[in-house]
């Protein structure tokens, strides 16, 4: 329902001004935030601001809040993650999806067989890596290379994959990771 775009990492100044440390990529983020509520949540609890400013600071963001005027309670709020509605997330280019998107989506070979259902995306450095679980529990490791994976059909929630020399043992099984 929610989808983070942040965490807020500090206080900046004295009139509540806060340091978020971006977990979104897209160029335009920031200046979208400045036209709509957010969230924190922190702690269980999810509190709704507006954004009255926002402004780039080389890696970070420096945000301030309705209701949050003062260097203590911005303090109040280190640690929290600041959210926005997924109904609100920027479109991206096609052929590119958000996280959350791929989350929870059965992988499948070309040929149909199924492979489990993707439980996290890794991020190591090059290209993601979707995590698959089976129903045995048994865990594959699937580079999110377009040789690899071949469709994600959001309508459908799966991808179609294609499995690499060495992805499966030679048994024509998963290789299990």
């Amino acid at each position: 329902m929610y989808v983070t775009v942040g965490t807020i990492t500090g206080t900046f100044g004295i009139r509540g001004e806060l340091r978020v440390t971006p977990e979104s990529d897209h160029p335009d983020r920031l200046q979208a935030l400045a036209k709509m509520q957010v969230f924190v949540y922190r702690q269980g609890v999810r509190e709704p601001f507006r954004v009255l400013h926002t402004e780039q600071q080389r890696a970070l963001w420096h945000l301030r809040l309705e209701g949050v005027q003062t260097r203590e309670q911005a303090q109040a709020l280190v640690g929290g993650e600041l959210q926005i509605p997924k109904n609100q997330v920027l479109p991206l280019p096609a052929g590119e999806f958000y996280i959350f998107q791929i989350v929870g989506l059965q992988a499948e070979t070309e040929s149909g067989e199924v492979l489990g259902l993707v439980e996290e995306v890794l991020q190591p450095g090059a290209n993601d890596v979707y995590v698959v679980r089976d129903s045995t529990g048994r865990e594959f490791l699937i580079p999110a290379i377009k040789q690899v994976v071949l469709k994600v059909d959001l309508e459908k929630q799966r991808i179609i994959i294609r499995p690499l020399p060495g992805l499966f043992d030679d048994a024509g099984e998963p290789n299990a990771h």
